[in-house]
């Protein structure tokens, strides 16, 4: 991820500065900057760049591996994680670089529902990256030390530089995604074969593939984008969360002359199959159908689709075992295109084995239906003069920038912002009572000046609590602490303080039209636990335990934590909002504290299915 974010800010360098011969400053006209851009380009700049920055990501990589990898394949292997840890001083990205293939640049446009910016000129720059690591990674699991050799990745990546303008520089931002998640394998072996079986080295290899795929989708896989904002006027939004180009919704009907893989003394053999859905960095699971080999899944979920033409479904089918690891029974990679095309009509795939061979592992029978998502927000009465009704489906788009004149929690403390709207629909197989959830983030960090602004205003309240607890009125109050006395009121205030929390994320919602329809928004707290882990008393170890469950459950969850305000917002404003588009700044109406959060809410209309792709 390091290494596309370099490579990706050196390519934006390059498009204006010139990669090649072939492009030069004096190529970008005023009024359409990116005429006479398209075309193949040579990736040599770039890639000499990568290599010349591989020693920096090299030392990064190490920080990534020992802050986040390490920690995540431990709680992957459950128990058998307590005893896996790498060893950071040996560790090396080696001396190869990744490198990225010719360089395809193509003009698109980004509608938007602002008037001055209704279509957004679009450079994309599609380009294939490899990298054959030659690492050195070595990691101990179950007392044996397992070495990692190499590590391949090779996918297809997409940067865009979007919103052109005349003069540098050039674009209002960039973003980069992988539109499927790209192939991974990794060599992980200790120093003897016999060694390698005992200690099940393969089942530790398979756990650090799945966690560094998941990392890197969380990261730069669609819908998923890295991304940067080049003019500071520029919306945040417009850069990092562009909208779906639509909404498929996929129905995983039913599977066919599946294999057997559990024996049965009396009945017939069988398996115990269920489905694993993967388009981009989104992953499914149907329900497990019981002892059958032609299961009826009836597996229904919404998808927001980015790029409708170039995006992979991947439906693989396993055998629950509740003992062992589940078994493989087959698997079905289609397009997004492919199914639209389809249409709503059941249409089967042949499942492949692990070889990639057909024939032998059965067929699964998908169903699919596409909605265009339209720019308009949806009519909130009916047009006169018309018969047709308003859209049954609407998508609404919530961004969140950030919260201001947040309380100060103790040092550590995370916030963050659950969103719930009526008339939702399950997203993704979801579901539709759990509320969808910003990170969980720190409060900015305070510069000097303004810790020493927070000391004293934690001065200021304890001398006020001191004269209230004194019964003191308000005006020795007022003399003691030299304010007038109607100020007195507003000391606190006085005292200037940062105190906001920043996400600039969204959450996004598929919900079904009624004018009548509301959005709740929840910011919450968690602050850090004061009982101490593994105290010496009783009550000290019950305590720590309860405080680890609670932890996990938050995680998991995301339910636990304070909520410090709770807005509401009707639909209703949305629908009467040019272009269905607000940014409102939601106070708290308290005037014991000034809380407010900053958003961006969309409102658009969801089109009529459809087996063409616009």
């Amino acid at each position: 991820v390091a290494g596309v974010s370099i490579m990706f800010q050196w390519c934006c360098v390059a498009s204006v500065t010139g990669g090649t011969d072939e492009i030069t400053c004096s190529t970008v006209p005023t009024a359409e900057p990116l005429t006479g851009w398209q075309g193949s380009y040579d990736p040599l700049f770039v890639n000499g760049m990568m290599q010349a920055v591989w020693p920096m990501l090299d030392k990064f990589a190490k920080q990534i591996v020992e802050d986040v990898v390490e920690p995540a394949v431990k709680k992957a292997l459950g128990e058998l994680g307590q005893s896996f840890s790498f060893e950071g001083e040996t560790f090396s990205l080696g001396h190869e670089a990744a490198q990225f293939g010719k360089m395809e640049i193509s003009e698109s446009v980004q509608q938007t529902s602002d008037l001055e910016h209704l279509n957004m000129k679009v450079m994309t720059i599609r380009t294939k990256v490899s990298w054959q690591g030659n690492l050195i990674a070595n990691a101990k699991a179950f007392g044996i030390t397992m070495g990692v050799r190499k590590m391949c990745l090779e996918g297809d990546l997409v940067m865009e530089l979007v919103g052109s303008l005349p003069k540098p520089p050039f674009f209002e931002g960039a973003r980069a995604s992988f539109i499927n998640p790209p192939k991974l394998s990794l060599e992980c072996r200790s120093e003897s074969h016999v060694v390698d079986k005992v200690a099940n080295i393969g089942y530790v290899r398979d756990t650090i593939l799945t966690v560094a795929g998941e990392q890197l989708a969380q990261r730069l896989v669609a819908p998923n984008v890295m991304g940067v904002k080049l003019c500071p006027a520029a919306d945040i939004f417009r850069i990092l969360h562009p909208r779906p180009r639509g909404i498929l919704r996929v129905t995983v009907c039913r599977a066919e002359h599946l294999q057997a893989k559990d024996r049965h003394l009396i009945s017939a053999d069988s398996s115990d199959p269920y489905v694993k859905v993967r388009c981009g960095a989104m992953p499914l699971q149907s329900q497990v159908v019981r002892k059958t080999t032609s299961p009826l899944f009836d597996f229904d979920f919404l998808l927001p689709i980015q790029h409708p033409r170039e995006q992979l479904m991947t439906f693989e089918v396993l055998d629950q075992d509740h003992l062992s690891k589940h078994d493989f029974l087959g698997r079905a990679t289609v397009s997004v295109h492919d199914l639209i095309t389809a249409g709503d009509r059941e249409a089967p795939y042949q499942l492949e084995d692990e070889r990639g061979a057909k024939g032998a592992n059965g067929t699964l029978h998908l169903r699919a239906e596409w909605r265009d998502l339209l720019l308009q927000s949806p009519p909130a009465v009916l047009a006169p003069g018309t018969s047709e009704g308003p859209p049954s489906l609407a998508h609404l788009f919530v961004g969140i920038y950030c919260a201001t004149n947040v309380p100060i929690g103790p040092p550590g403390t995370h916030y963050w912002v659950e969103a719930q709207c009526t008339d939702r629909l399950g997203l993704m197989g979801g579901s539709t009572e759990k509320p969808r959830l910003t990170p969980k983030v720190m409060m900015k960090p305070r510069t000097e000046t303004e810790q020493e602004r927070e000391e004293e205003l934690n001065l200021l309240r304890e001398k006020l609590e001191i004269c209230r607890r004194n019964k003191l009125n308000a005006d020795d109050t007022a003399r003691l602490l030299g304010v007038p006395p109607e100020k007195l009121d507003d000391a606190e205030n006085s005292v200037q303080i940062d105190r906001t929390v920043e996400w600039n994320r969204h959450v996004e919602f598929f919900i079904k039209h009624n004018v009548d329809g509301e959005l709740t928004l929840t910011l919450k707290e968690l602050a850090p636990h004061s009982v101490a882990e593994g105290g010496s008393t009783v009550v000290g170890k019950v305590a720590g335990a309860c405080i680890k469950v609670m932890d996990a459950a938050s995680k998991v969850v995301g339910y636990s934590g304070t909520s410090l305000h709770t807005w509401k917002v009707s639909l209703k404003e949305l629908l009467s909002a040019p272009n269905g588009t607000l940014t409102p700044v939601l106070r708290v109406n308290d005037c014991a504290t000034s809380t407010s959060l900053h958003l961006r809410l969309q409102l658009r209309s969801v089109g009529s299915p459809t087996t063409s792709v616009s």
